[in-house]
């Protein structure tokens, strides 16, 4: 596991137990809960931070017992865990593998992009449940509460870019003590290919590079195709984490 892996994950922990409502804590890791969010995989999960000697049926037994109230069980394990996380696909489990990418381009971006703003957060909540708008309305509400919430949490900067008058694209930057992460990007649907996605991802970029961050990282699904764009914007791949998961 590389140095920059192991700081993004240390970051995204701290990220994620602010946000939550509770934290238990426990000899291989910690539960996040938020019982006002109880259909929000990302506000309720358990995170496994030492794998060593761990069994699949190990870590079903942990998820059991410690999300036992929930309709879900979910578990995310570290970049070691590769093959528990395809032993637990093998009993039924979903899984979805998540590259964490370092920033290694250039420190000085081209600027030549569709503009992109910082805004109040809530200027783009209407955006935010369009973007979950295939799902029912109370996991849209609880979603969109849930990201605002890890906004108010952590400080974070949030960047729209806007196409008549509309916010088509957005992205949130958090931002402490030498380490950048941008998260939550963003497109809309009907606002694809108009370069708002770049310009939000740019301008959260060269927030993070104008602060002197000396790692600037972010999560993209591996199997998915807004990883090769990230590459193509500087990033590079410097481990993954699984998030495996299944419903009741």
């Amino acid at each position: 596991m590389s140095a920059s892996y192991s700081r993004a994950w240390v970051f995204d922990a701290a990220l994620q137990e602010r946000s939550a409502a509770r934290v238990q804590r426990f000899d291989r890791g910690a539960a996040l809960f938020t019982d006002s969010l109880p259909r929000v995989y990302d506000a309720n999960f358990v995170r496994i931070d030492h794998v060593e000697g761990l069994a699949p049926s190990d870590l079903e037994q942990i998820a059991d017992s410690l999300q036992r109230e929930l309709h879900h069980r979910r578990l995310v394990l570290p970049d070691e865990a590769a093959e528990l996380a395809e032993e637990l696909v093998e009993r039924g489990w979903s899984v979805s593998r998540i590259a964490t990418m370092e920033y290694d381009g250039p420190r000085e971006r081209d600027t030549e992009v569709a503009p992109a703003e910082l805004v109040d957060p809530r200027a783009i909540r209407g955006a935010r449940k369009a973007a979950t708008a295939d799902r029912d309305a109370d996991l849209t509400r609880q979603i969109a509460n849930y990201t605002e919430r890890l906004a108010e949490k952590n400080d974070g900067l949030v960047f729209a870019a806007f196409y008549g008058g509309e916010p088509g694209a957005f992205c949130t930057l958090f931002n402490k003590e030498g380490i950048a992460e941008i998260d939550e990007v963003t497109t809309l649907d009907r606002f694809r290919k108009r370069g708002l996605g770049t310009a939000v991802v740019e301008a959260a970029l060269r927030t993070a590079l104008s602060t002197r961050a000396d790692l600037t990282f972010l999560n993209a699904d591996a199997d998915d195709w807004p990883m090769h764009w990230y590459e193509r914007l500087g990033f590079r791949t410097i481990g993954k984490r699984f998030e495996l998961y299944r419903s009741f």
